[in-house]
């Protein structure tokens, strides 16, 4: 998932050198666990005696993804009507402009820049904060469904809690410092006139839940497309498995650096991981976890860099026509 948005230069910096240090360390990683993964010839089975019956599963991954980008859209358009309001078609280019952005940056913190190109020059301060909102409810969704799972993975894993404790209590901090710090800055900006925190003086309980309970329906969808992806690949992961290990992977996946070439690798290395812990092949959770990004990330990138680029002269503040207005 993304960080959240207005992270300073020298912070983008260390975040890039985190992400390279620890793409390189994924990639390792991944490729000794399938190097030393002896189901080679599972896989390949499974690939090679696919049939037109069995090609059903990657339908479910394939016509979900515009249901992930509907959702995110009525849930940016929900989030930012208070300041300014878009029409559906506005709001899935706008979406799809922002993973354009982010697949360049980061964690994908240049995703709110992309988005702007279609909010009106006057508006476009106070739709920052906006922004941070949306990215912390995202990631409060998926902090709310890993970090029970790592706890129960935690209570039954024994010697191989450390590894996995850590990101458990990370999270929870994350959970409790964003929902304290969110309205902490919106009491700020209530006695405040400046228009960089309009976006968060429209914050209340009924917002925040909102925006969380889009994020969450956001995630079942990503669940339920890598769940189908392990089908793709011959294993049918137990609905007990899938339960705690990919929102799990999930989690772990959202506290990573990581930049455009290393994520797809920190992804994969994360599901091969908590899957792995039940002894599920490595070979298919890393085909599962690259497939997802290729369809969820790289395939909406692409498909959001022609809006992206169609923003006059990318000047976010400048003095250009909104986008589709």
């Amino acid at each position: 998932m993304k960080w959240p948005a207005g992270v300073s230069g020298s912070n983008n910096k260390n975040l890039r050198l985190a992400g390279n240090l620890l793409g390189v360390a994924a990639t390792i990683y991944l490729g000794w666990k399938i190097g030393t993964d002896n189901r080679w010839e599972e896989l390949s089975d499974a690939l090679t005696r696919l049939h037109r019956l069995s090609w059903i599963w990657l339908l479910p991954a394939l016509l979900l993804l515009p249901v992930n980008i509907l959702c995110e859209a009525l849930k940016w358009k929900q989030l930012i009507r208070p300041i300014e309001t878009l029409r559906l078609q506005q709001a899935v280019k706008a979406v799809l402009a922002g993973t354009a952005a982010g697949f360049v940056t980061p964690n994908r913190t240049g995703d709110i820049a992309g988005r702007l190109g279609f909010i009106r020059q006057q508006h476009r301060k106070a739709v920052l904060a906006a922004g941070l909102v949306n990215s912390l409810t995202q990631n409060a969704a998926i902090v709310l469904a890993g970090l029970p799972s790592l706890t129960i993975l935690l209570l039954r894993q024994g010697p191989a809690a450390p590894d996995v404790g850590k990101y458990a209590g990370w999270a929870g901090v994350f959970l409790l410092v964003s929902m304290v710090g969110l309205y902490g800055l919106r009491k700020v900006a209530l006695g405040a006139q400046t228009p960089w925190l309009a976006g968060i003086r429209t914050l209340n309980t009924p917002v925040f839940l909102g925006q969380t309970a889009w994020s969450a329906l956001r995630f079942v969808v990503f669940m339920l497309q890598l769940y189908s992806l392990f089908r793709l690949g011959g294993v049918a992961l137990s609905p007990e498995h899938a339960l705690l290990s990919l929102p799990a992977a999930y989690l772990a996946i959202t506290f990573t650096p990581s930049v455009a070439w290393s994520e797809v690798m920190v992804r994969s290395s994360a599901v091969v991981f908590f899957t792995g812990i039940w002894g599920y092949p490595a070979i298919v959770a890393g085909f599962a976890a690259s497939a997802l990004w290729l369809i969820n990330v790289a395939f909406t990138a692409a498909a959001g860099s022609f809006f992206l680029l169609a923003q006059p002269g990318l000047r976010f503040f400048g003095r250009q026509n909104i986008v589709g207005s």
